[in-house]
């Protein structure tokens, strides 16, 4: 959880003070639990890399929360859904399933 709040904090300072970044994390109910390394560090990464794009309506906003087992993340940005088939990249959700067997 750290890692992902330290790397929040560095990618914001990549924009402008009034950009449309929110950042909500409940993690009271954290109580020593661990969550596997990295499983959404690729979403928060392409987050900023893709979204915060259109000039007047850019946006990212990411909900972390825990409570009792479950942990709960969201993560929006203003990035356009895209269907089309890409012939390279993309590895991000298959490198997630991996480290998810894995565990």
């Amino acid at each position: 959880m750290q890692y992902l709040k330290n790397y929040i904090l560095l990618e914001k300072r990549r924009y402008k003070a009034d950009a449309d970044i929110i950042f909500n994390i409940d993690d009271s109910e954290l109580n020593g639990q661990t969550i596997g390394p990295l499983l959404t560090f690729p979403f928060v990464e392409n987050g900023f890399k893709y979204g915060l794009k259109t000039k007047n309506e850019g946006f990212l906003k990411i909900d972390i929360s825990i409570a009792g087992h479950a942990f709960y993340f969201s993560i929006l940005n203003d990035k356009k859904e895209n269907n089309e088939a890409k012939e390279f990249g993309g590895i991000g959700h298959l490198n997630v399933r991996k480290r998810l067997e894995l565990l």
